[in-house]
């Protein structure tokens, strides 16, 4: 289509990333997902984003069966993942199980609680805050946190 100068249109994308889809193209996927916004000015439609959410819900599976386990940095991007495409269901699954596996880690909350903000859902924005603050000890400014033979130390 490039060579012959064709523009892609909607329904080409629906078959571009539906093939990614179920080829398990996941990064490819995504990669004409952005072309399909920013490059062709196409609107995603409920169809778009159906394939986008099965490439991210694919994405999740080979995570949770990679044969070291799910690790913190891939179930990561994959929670931003989640929060460049909006995808709260993803990203509940996905924090939920960093909140276990690196429960001192801020990162995880906040990015949490902005995929809610930005999908307006105020009310879990502000329970996911709350729930940081109550489980995880308070850093002060200009401290640090070393860990020594199975005992904590603040630094100043």
């Amino acid at each position: 289509m490039q060579i012959a100068k064709v523009q892609p249109d909607y329904v080409t994308f629906v078959g571009v990333l539906a093939a990614c889809r179920h080829t398990r193209l996941v990064e490819e996927g995504l990669r004409f997902w952005d072309n399909m916004i920013r490059d062709h000015g196409i609107e995603p439609d409920t169809d778009h984003y159906a394939c986008l959410v099965d490439m991210l819900q694919q994405a999740y599976k080979i995570i949770k069966s990679m044969s070291i386990g799910p690790y913190p940095r891939a179930l990561g991007a994959l929670l931003g993942a989640c929060r460049t495409y909006d995808n709260v269901e993803i990203a509940e699954s996905v924090s939920k199980e960093l909140f276990e596996l690196e429960p001192e880690n801020t990162g995880n909350y906040v990015l949490l609680s902005s995929i809610y903000a930005a999908m307006e859902q105020w009310d879990d924005a502000a329970r996911v805050r709350r729930a940081m603050k109550e489980k995880i000890n308070p850093k002060f400014p200009g401290s640090s946190l070393v860990e020594e033979f199975n005992s904590v130390w603040y630094r100043y």
